[in-house]
């Protein structure tokens, strides 16, 4: 096998920087996420391991951390961190969505 091919193959990084399509409700609405082992999914991996989980402002850290992973959405405004951060702040269970998204590999691999 050649190297290309392999990457190609098996590579993650590329496939999960992507993003893929993660449905808010049958809303038709979605956010476009990346994966855990994207270049952003990585970044985020080491910024979380430094993070003093004993900080009062550990909550906002995280939130801060995993809004990177939003990289499009299906709302007419335009994406912002900031705006993903308070989708988060006002329904914290779509940051525990995204963080389950961004972790199942099957949802960048699959055709």
């Amino acid at each position: 096998m050649k190297f290309d091919d392999f990457i190609a193959k098996h590579g993650t990084a590329t496939k999960q920087g992507a993003g893929a399509k993660l449905p808010i409700g049958d809303t038709g609405e979605f956010l476009v996420v990346v994966g855990l082992e994207s270049k952003i999914g990585q970044a985020a991996s080491w910024d979380m391991a430094r993070l003093d989980k004993t900080s009062v402002n550990f909550a906002d850290d995280m939130r801060a951390i995993y809004a990177r992973f939003v990289i499009d959405w299906s709302i007419e405004d335009k994406l912002t961190h900031k705006k993903v951060v308070r989708i988060f702040e006002e329904r914290p269970a779509m940051m525990a969505d995204v963080i389950e998204f961004s972790q199942n590999s099957g949802n960048f691999t699959a055709p």
